[in-house]
């Protein structure tokens, strides 16, 4: 059993996605926000973050950025409909 944060913005694929990773016994914390997945990961530890690319606040990139500049360690699955090469190239340097 893994210990999950979700960040996803949209309630529907946000339950969607929980409700499966819960049914293969995982525990998920789901926020809707790159500024509530910051706070998540400074006072908690996941075991995986899967964190959506486009937010309504910072995006996914943005977070994951500040997570790492910050020492964070902790695998990141990143969610997204961007299929350009260049937007995979700059989320792989982060």
């Amino acid at each position: 059993m893994a210990k999950i944060l979700l960040v996803e913005d949209d309630k529907t694929l946000g339950k969607l996605l929980a409700l499966q990773l819960e049914r293969d016994h995982h525990l998920v914390e789901r926020v809707d926000t790159g500024k509530a997945a910051l706070f998540n990961l400074k006072v908690h530890d996941y075991d995986l973050v899967i964190l959506d690319w486009m937010l309504p606040d910072l995006s996914g990139l943005e977070v994951c950025r500040a997570y790492r500049n910050q020492g964070g360690k902790v695998p990141i699955l990143m969610l997204t409909a961007r299929g350009e090469a260049e937007d995979k190239a700059s989320a792989l340097d982060t």
